[in-house]
């Protein structure tokens, strides 16, 4: 990566963090009510049937445990729902990988999964006995991130995501690039409605474009 983007990302990402620190817990379950219930409207949303989701890293996301029981208590419900799993290597602390395996049952969501791991984000306590999912089946995949911007020179208004620069997001990605992709955040994390942050996202070609972004204050 260019040094210039990585210390201007790295900068950033100091600055979105410092933002969503001054939100109240109030006002972050308020948001995320508001973008869940955009999200279950969506028509992409409602007609997937193999959903790729992720579970929130506390306090700075967009938290979806609240969708992802409400669509394992629908017995009658049509989607497949699939969450990350890290995998570190044994002979590589630093080296890890994404995976994802299907969340079956909300008994298993409860019982089955714990925040005991490196970046304390909920994930199986063991996948030995688990199947990986087929990647390729997936029809949607709702994106974390930190900050979002609309890249303005793309006349497809697709949007640019800075992650939390592990890459794990951008590696997965570009392995399904055809796999249509929602991101969900805060208002402060979208960057042409947080007027406190006067500085645009820096990219570069290696960047995974998302295909639609939603907020309280920005539906794309």
């Amino acid at each position: 990566m260019n040094p210039n983007i990585f210390l201007l990302k790295s900068n950033l990402r100091k600055l979105i963090k410092s933002a969503l620190k001054q939100l109240s817990a109030e006002e972050k379950q308020r948001q995320t009510d508001i973008v869940l219930r955009y999200l279950e409207s969506n028509d992409q949303f409602k007609n997937s049937k193999n959903v790729a989701l992720y579970l929130a890293m506390k306090h700075e996301e967009i938290d979806t445990n609240q969708l992802i029981e409400k669509i394992l208590k629908n017995e009658s419900r049509n989607k497949r729902i699939y969450v990350p799993h890290i995998e570190f290597s044994p002979k590589d602390s630093a080296s890890s990988d994404m995976v994802f395996y299907e969340l079956k049952n909300f008994n298993q969501y409860q019982s089955e999964m714990n925040t005991d791991n490196k970046y304390s984000i909920r994930q199986f306590n063991d996948v030995s006995n688990l199947e990986k999912a087929d990647e390729t089946a997936f029809d949607l995949i709702i994106v974390p991130g930190l900050a979002f911007s609309v890249e303005k020179s793309d006349s497809a208004k697709k949007i640019t995501r800075m992650g939390r620069g592990k890459g794990y997001y951008d590696n997965f990605l570009k392995k399904i690039p055809n796999c249509h992709t929602i991101a969900v955040g805060f208002n402060q994390q979208f960057l042409p409605l947080n007027k406190n942050i006067e500085m645009e996202l820096p990219y570069d070609d290696k960047d995974i474009k998302i295909n639609q972004f939603i907020c309280e204050n920005f539906q794309n």
